[in-house]
């Protein structure tokens, strides 16, 4: 297991940015990274088709799907899992809580990062059942990014 999560670097692009340009971007960022970097992408909602995206470019990311359930599932073969967002959620929660999770001051995205953490909401339904989403008019995807990664760097999918 990982002592420190380190997120070293943020990019974040334009709302509406066409989404083979995020790729392009991805994929350069990936080749400034050490050899056997992996990629966790958040493949809930859009998530797989992006993933097929960088299938064609050789790149074959873990596709980390939130879900509202109890268990996770895994798949190896294809690296996709379907893992509960109370699950991912908890982790980041931990990390915090633990002084573990470290994001560089000097990335320009810092703050938009730690604004998104503080603007982070968990909610209930009418029925009981938690949510966890950013609170009203405001973005969550930096959180389910590193959500998804801090999942994969904690052993998730077995290593």
């Amino acid at each position: 297991m990982i002592d420190v999560f380190e997120i070293g670097t943020i990019k974040r692009l334009p709302l509406g940015t066409d989404y083979n340009n995020v790729v392009a971007v991805v994929h350069g960022l990936l080749h400034r990274c050490p050899a056997g970097t992996e990629l966790v992408i958040d493949g809930t909602g859009i998530g797989k088709p992006i993933a097929d995206m960088f299938k064609y470019r050789g790149i074959v990311p873990w596709c980390v799907a939130a879900t509202a359930g109890i268990e996770q599932s895994i798949n190896h073969a294809k690296r996709t899992a379907s893992v509960p967002k109370l699950m991912l959620i908890s982790r980041i929660q931990a990390l915090l809580f633990e002084g573990r999770l470290k994001v560089h001051a000097d990335i320009p995205e810092a703050g938009a990062f730690l604004e998104e953490l503080r603007d982070f909401r968990v909610e209930y339904t009418a029925n009981g059942n938690m949510t966890f989403n950013a609170r009203s008019g405001r973005h969550d995807d930096m959180v389910s990014a590193a959500a998804v990664a801090a999942w994969r760097l904690s052993d998730g999918a077995g290593g």
